[in-house]
């Protein structure tokens, strides 16, 4: 008798492969890619629901994929925060490959309307490369 064993590890699920600041700035040069930056605290109540409720889904983890992105703790990274002009959390903004920004979200989106932003800003970095 043959027994086969599958082991599958139970919380290996899809996600968005984030970096860190210097490192995603040097990858996204590197590669040519826009990037897609999550400005947060821990204490942001609206950061955790965007975590759990967008940054989930399918169709956000597979665009994502077309940026390289970054993940930075706004109360960790004053400079960082003064000279994007962070005014609140969670504040993502999304920028070429030469870190210019093109396109931001200021405040919690649902996965749909989060999702419009994300290609918006595809387009408007596609557009750029254009001129």
């Amino acid at each position: 008798m043959t027994v086969c064993a599958w082991t599958f590890a139970a919380d290996e699920k899809p996600a968005i492969q984030w970096m860190g600041y210097e490192q995603g700035l040097k990858l996204a040069k590197e590669k040519g890619r826009p990037t897609m930056i999550d400005v947060y605290t821990d204490w942001c109540g609206w950061c955790k629901v965007l975590d759990k409720e967008v940054y989930t889904k399918a169709e956000v983890i597979e665009l994502s994929k077309s940026f390289v992105c970054i993940k930075v703790d706004g109360d960790k990274a004053k400079e960082l925060v003064a000279k994007h002009q962070v005014k609140g959390y969670p504040t993502i903004f999304f920028t070429d490959k030469d870190g210019k920004e093109v396109h931001r979200i200021v405040g919690y989106e649902p996965a749909e309307k989060f999702l419009a932003d994300m290609k918006a800003a595809l387009e408007k970095v596609k557009g750029a490369e254009k001129k």
